[in-house]
């Protein structure tokens, strides 16, 4: 838990809003939930975004090279609880402002996976890359 009390000290969250399961912590961010593990040493940033229909994962699934070029977070099927998710491996070695940065950037791509996955399979946003 050394690795995610460092994160929760770096990013300033409230110690009393830490809601936790033992291996993990769920934070509330925006109105959503991410899920911070531990992964030998390392932060593990996730976040759940459901188990969409076959045609909604086949669209979410365009975007997500074009997205790895863009951002650190991935999109991956969970085994474990059947749900799509996005996730992130910080660094061991990273600094605090990078830490803190990395949470950052991760909750924006959070933020624009949700709305991804709210929409309709005929609307494509404006940032989309294609082969």
């Amino acid at each position: 838990m050394k690795t995610i009390d460092r994160l929760l000290k770096v990013i300033g969250y409230p110690l009393d809003e830490v809601s936790s399961d033992g291996s993990s912590v769920l934070l509330r961010v925006d109105g959503r939930e991410v899920r911070v593990s531990d992964r030998r040493g390392s932060p593990v940033l996730s976040f759940s975004l459901g188990n969409p229909s076959d045609e909604g994962l086949r669209q979410l699934a365009t975007f997500a090279m074009g997205r790895m070029l863009r951002e650190e977070a991935t999109l991956a099927w969970d085994p474990e609880v059947r749900e799509l998710i996005l996730w992130q491996a910080v660094p061991v070695s990273a600094t605090d402002e990078l830490v803190r940065r990395a949470f950052e950037v991760f909750c924006a791509s959070c933020d624009w996976w949700s709305e991804r996955s709210q929409e309709t399979v005929e609307t494509i946003p404006e940032t989309m890359i294609r082969p």
